[in-house]
């Protein structure tokens, strides 16, 4: 091929004798193939000139080059512009090394577009850190990523230009597992990791034709400027957290971050500012763009801390009604006594499976509030404030005596009823009473405690008391078995569970959801498995949603699993027509029409109670 005739003049001749490695590409239809190299490039690569020319720089890739790197490299050029980027390479003796590369694009004498202007430049791996990437703001610009500063004043810009009716959105997204893996493998994985997220962060802000920018380390935002409602601003923060959780790859290692978004609407001038407990508040002074641009991002940020409580994935809604606000307003005491008396609540059931056969073993009860104005809430709008104000009492007898009720109902209809789980709160443990409250409520149903099974926290072994250990024990002979939920989170001392009345270990969620994700996640549920082994403990995993997790459990020993993979929390009728069907687990098959009637149900569920506990 004939070289560009600039190349051929005693520039040409200088950039042989120069130490840094260069090359040109042509824009050939077919790729960019190399149409001079210098001496320095030989030196580096190993190869002649003669091998070289004419050739696609894809003969320097090997089996350990990271291919969304060569994604972002071909983005570029077909974009036309420049890339900055460290990729693995290799030499004609296949010794691999790592490469600063930087492509410009060339242009010609009339400014279009002929070619690619190339640098290399090998990098120890000690070194990799302090010679790229590049400076954060340069980083944060190539990859669509505009500065804070910039994303607030576009913020504030979209703000003072909304009319009636009109919303943004502001989604506060954190992306965990970044700042670990930069101490394990070093903060240029990191970067790279980083650079990958932020291509799909721009992705989802174009989508919605508004901007991303990263604030801190694993701390990002999107803004979205025309947003229909509520509804719409969670869809968006689910899809975001999706795409964020999608597996990525960086040099040649598959890694998951577990993402959890925080969203809020800015809704214009027009909008009261009220209380869904309580009346509304008078008008208030229009606050500045620059003030509702601060002020939206404060409170995707207060929705982003209720959602680190739950599973990653979760995505939340600070906004007017309490089903999605959270941090912020709680429901009203004498809102929840009512809703208690008015007979608003009820209890969903997810089932538990014994994992390899599919068969029905056991299930949990977990309680829901439909509201006649806010619809459907999930726990943790409620139970926090049930248990700041003592109407969790209540609320828990309720809990059992509908647990016996529909316990009886099944059996009415011929069913074979599971042990069936409820949960109980370190409040209502912590009432002298509560085995008393609990003997009454077994009275007035006229059935016995044996098949049902009381969950605790596990913070209730962090300091337990000789009472609560004398209740447990009532308990138990009354029929009840205890079982300690969200095992692995409370801190709690080992020895404690030779000492407690307990029968079984659930595995929270937060480890499972890891697996594969996290060699250390896999070693610390290993452990658990042998901990509950070595005791004589039943085992459940709680949060099972894909068969890769399914399978590393059985293969590991722990039989029984809870999860979405299996069938999200569901009516009590739906799970009552399950029974009747006599259907193996996984409960998916009523998704695709051939289960129970209401088994379409469950899609809509798991849609709309993704994460919920």
């Amino acid at each position: 091929m004939t070289p560009f005739p600039a190349l051929e003049t005693a520039l040409a001749r200088a950039l042989d004798v120069t130490g840094r490695a260069f090359c040109v590409t042509s824009l050939d239809p077919v790729g960019h193939p190399l149409i001079y190299v210098n001496d320095a490039f030989l030196a580096l690569t190993g190869y002649s000139r003669d091998e070289i020319i004419g050739r696609d720089c894809r003969f320097l890739q090997g089996r350990e080059t990271d291919p969304e790197t060569v994604a972002d490299i071909r983005d570029a050029l077909a974009a036309g512009r420049p890339y900055r980027g460290v990729i693995r390479n290799y030499r004609r003796s296949g010794e691999a090394f790592w490469n600063a590369l930087t492509l410009d694009p060339l242009p010609g004498p009339d400014g279009g577009l002929i070619g690619y202007v190339g640098t290399c430049q090998e990098v120890a791996a000690d070194a990799l850190d302090s010679a790229w990437p590049a400076p954060e703001t340069l980083r944060l610009a190539l990859h669509g990523l505009g500065a804070p500063e910039r994303f607030l004043e576009r913020v504030a810009g979209e703000a003072a230009n909304l009319k009636r009716g009109e919303h943004l959105a502001v989604l506060r997204i954190e992306v965990q597992g970044i700042s670990e893996l930069s101490a394990r493998r070093g903060p240029s994985m990191a970067a790279r990791a980083i650079e990958i997220l932020s291509t799909r962060l721009t992705a989802s802000a174009q989508g919605v034709f508004g901007a991303a920018t990263r604030l801190a380390t694993e701390d990002f935002a999107i803004l979205a400027p025309r947003v229909a409602d509520d509804d719409a601003a969670l869809r968006l923060a689910g899809e975001t957290a999706h795409s964020l959780q999608t597996p990525l790859t960086v040099f040649g290692e598959t890694l998951t971050f577990p993402v959890r978004v925080g969203a809020a609407l800015c809704p214009g001038p027009d909008r009261l500012k009220t209380d869904p407990a309580g009346p509304a508040a008078e008008p208030e002074d229009d606050p500045s763009p620059q003030e509702e641009a601060v002020e939206t991002l404060r409170r995707a940020g207060v929705a982003l801390t209720a959602a680190r409580g739950e599973a990653p994935g979760a995505h939340r809604l600070y906004a007017s009604g309490p089903s999605h606000v959270h941090g912020a307003r709680l429901v009203g005491r004498d809102v929840l006594e009512n809703g208690i008396a008015a007979g608003q609540f009820a209890l969903h059931i997810q089932p538990q499976t014994d994992m390899r056969g599919g068969r029905l073993v056991g299930a949990e009860a977990l309680v829901r509030w439909t509201h006649p104005k806010w619809g459907l809430l999930r726990p943790d709008v409620f139970i926090p404030r049930a248990e700041e104000t003592g109407l969790i009492v209540p609320l828990g007898d309720w809990i059992l005596g509908e647990a016996l009720r529909l316990r009886r109902a099944w059996q009415v209809q011929g069913l074979t009823a599971p042990s069936l789980a409820i949960n109980v709160s370190a409040v209502q443990l912590a009432d002298p009473g509560f085995v008393a409250r609990v003997a009454r409520v077994l009275e007035a149903a006229g059935e016995s405690a044996h098949g049902l099974e009381l969950e605790l926290t596990e913070s209730v072994l962090i300091e337990p008391s000789p009472r609560i250990e004398s209740d447990l024990s009532a308990l138990r002979r009354m029929g009840f078995s205890i079982a300690i939920d969200d095992f692995g989170t409370g801190r709690a001392g080992f020895a404690y569970l030779r000492e407690f009345p307990v029968d079984r270990l659930k595995i929270d969620k937060s480890f499972i959801c890891n697996l594969g994700g996290r060699s250390s996640d896999a070693s610390i549920v290993r452990a658990m498995i042998g901990l509950a082994r070595s005791l004589g403990l039943d085992l459940v995993a709680e949060g099972v949603e894909t068969p890769a997790q399914r399978q590393f459990l059985i293969q590991e020993g722990c039989p029984l699993g809870q999860g979405y993979l299996f069938s999200p929390p569901i009516p009590a009728d739906v799970f009552a027509a399950h029974l009747a069907s006599g259907q193996s687990l996984p409960w998916d098959a009523a998704n695709r029409g051939d289960g129970p009637r209401n088994g379409g149900l469950l899609a809509k569920l798991k849609d709309r109670w993704s994460g919920a506990h």
